[in-house]
């Protein structure tokens, strides 16, 4: 008897419960072929998130982004497995699967604790990196404060009395930078009216714990989303075992 004929005769021997668990498998990849999509988006719009705010350690931007590729190529190849092993009904295939789905759930639960740990890190040092450009902002002719100011409509790090404290602002008393204002000028008077009100410390950490949280959120599901399917497997992969056992599914 041919492999193709012994997958039919299979089929028409399985029964109910075996068909169900099956056919569940097949609709699990379907969405999980989303989630891949989801996880993928996250690292996309993680990395150009961050580079908007040009404040942050590339590496710790690119680990994030790297981190998502990879758990979406994993989620990927396990999800062409469950498929085979789901039409072939062939048990190592499945175990492959749950192989890769546990790898996935554990890379998955390991970059949401990193990234939430990296937050708390990051909600002490950014008052810190912001307060250190405004100080080198005329030294090293860096613009980075400017495309923050520019982007967020923002002054300073809480007020925009903070440039007096800085080399820039001891030399041009009575001004800011022209960013402050939404101007393409280089300088702006303190008693304009379109001086930005707000520093750049809490629009900025809005920013970065929006992203971190919505990342750190879909990881999360996702992990849940694996569970599930690993449950599946294990029951697909017993019905197939108890059938060869019972003689019902030919070797």
């Amino acid at each position: 008897m041919s492999r193709k004929e012994k997958l039919e005769k299979k089929k028409e021997e399985e029964r109910p419960e075996a068909k169900w668990t099956r056919w569940a498998l097949y609709f699990y990849n379907f969405c999980l072929f989303f989630v891949a999509i989801l996880i993928f988006f996250c690292g996309i719009r993680f990395i150009f998130s961050m580079r908007n705010i040009r404040i942050l350690d590339a590496e710790h931007v690119y680990f994030v982004t790297v981190g998502c590729f990879i758990i979406g190529c994993l989620i990927l190849a396990a999800g062409v497995h469950a498929c085979c092993g789901a039409f072939w009904q062939n048990r190592m295939v499945l175990y492959v699967f749950i192989g890769l789905m546990w790898l996935v759930l554990v890379l998955e639960l390991a970059l949401a604790i990193w990234l939430f740990y990296q937050l708390a890190l990051m909600k002490e040092a950014i008052p810190v990196k912001l307060e250190s450009l405004m100080k080198e902002y005329s030294i090293s002719h860096d613009r980075t404060y400017d495309n923050l100011q520019y982007n967020y409509d923002c002054c300073g790090v809480v007020y925009h009395v903070d440039w007096l404290n800085t080399t820039w602002g001891s030399s041009h008393l009575g001004l800011v930078p022209g960013s402050c204002c939404q101007s393409t000028n280089a300088v702006c008077a303190v008693n304009s009216t379109s001086l930005s009100q707000q520093g750049c410390e809490e629009p900025v950490m809005n920013e970065i714990e929006f992203i971190c949280s919505y990342v750190m959120t879909i990881l999360l599901v996702s992990a849940f989303i694996q569970c599930i399917g690993i449950s599946i497997s294990y029951a697909l992969t017993r019905l197939i075992k108890d059938y060869e056992v019972l003689g019902e599914y030919s070797s």
